[in-house]
Formats: structure tokens, sequence, C-alpha cells
């Protein structure tokens, strides 16, 4: 990697192979947040679908710098599983939740009758 690095996007089995994390640890110094895009996946898809979620909070072995953990279906429960899982202490951590607008999402059903 030669220059400057605005934006570094990778998947979570890339992240784990060795030439990923080399690259973090000599670039860790010019980067100021990580991203954990589909948050709620860490917990849910983690140990069976896409194991390689489980690790992504390994990295902050290599990155001091903040993290945010984005996700627009987050349970109560969910969110508690990320905390304890991302080993960040809840003193650290401050949680901003908003309710989506969105005027496009609706359900519509109507009754019918039954046909025989």
């Amino acid at each position: 990697m030669v220059g400057n690095v605005s934006v570094i996007i990778s998947t979570p089995e890339a992240i784990s192979e060795d030439m990923w994390r080399q690259a973090l640890i000599r670039l860790s110094s010019r980067i100021c947040l990580v991203c954990c895009d589909e948050a709620h996946c860490i917990i849910e898809w983690g140990s069976d679908f896409r194991p390689k979620y489980n690790n992504i909070c390994d990295l902050r072995s290599i990155l001091e710098s903040p993290w945010v953990f984005l996700t627009a279906t987050c349970t109560q429960n969910i969110m508690d599983s990320i905390i304890k899982n991302s080993g960040f202490h809840k003193k650290d951590i401050n949680i901003h939740a908003l309710l989506p607008d969105r005027p496009n999402v609706y359900i519509n059903w109507h009754l019918g009758q039954e046909k025989l």
C-alpha cells in the first residue's frame, strides 16, 4: 500500500488474513476510526454462517483507534452481546439509537374470504 489511505474496506474473512493484519499493523498510526457495519452479524451470523465475524474484535489488539458499530436491526439482547463480545468496557461506550424514518416501508394486509 503506497500513498495516503482514506478508507479501508474489508470483509471479516479478508481482515483475518495475515497479509491484511500486517498491513493494519503498518498503517495503525494513520487509522483514525474503525467502523463495523452490520454489527448485528457479529452475534447473529458469527458462530454458524460466517465464523470470521467472531474475530472482528480481535483487531482491537492491533488498532487503538475509536470504533463505531452500526446496525439498523439490533435488539437489546444483540446490543448487549455485541458489547460483551467486543471486549469494550461499558464506561467507554456511547450508544446512540435512532428510530428510522422509512415512509417507503409499510405493512399492508386485507381480510379476504376463504376460497373452497
